[in-house]
Formats: C-alpha cells, structure tokens, sequence
C-alpha cells in the first residue's frame, strides 16, 4: 500500500506532500481486522516530500 501524507509547516504556513509505503499487518480481533503493526518505508524512485505550490 503506498500512501500520501499532505501536511502544513505552521511556522511558514507553507504545506508539504510526503510519500511512503507502508507495510501492514491485520489480526481479526473478536470479529474485526485491526491494524497490529504498521511499518513505513521510503518509496524507490519517488521524491519523499515535494512542496504544495499555492
């Protein structure tokens, strides 16, 4: 699963997108799939933060 984060910087209000892969892993706990463990990594070949012009 890739996934973008788009977050503002308050000391500049300037905002920022930011992509990673994260890993899951699901356990079905009492009849639901929860999130047990969750591991972000770098994606290859992509720039991890780009600046939000405008």
């Amino acid at each position: 699963m890739s996934t973008c984060f788009v977050f503002r910087v308050l000391e500049n209000d300037s905002r920022w997108q930011a992509h990673i892969r994260i890993s899951s892993v699901l356990q079905r706990i009492d009849g639901e799939w929860k999130i047990v463990l969750e591991h972000p990594l770098p994606m290859q070949g992509v720039e991890r933060m780009v600046p939000i012009e405008g």
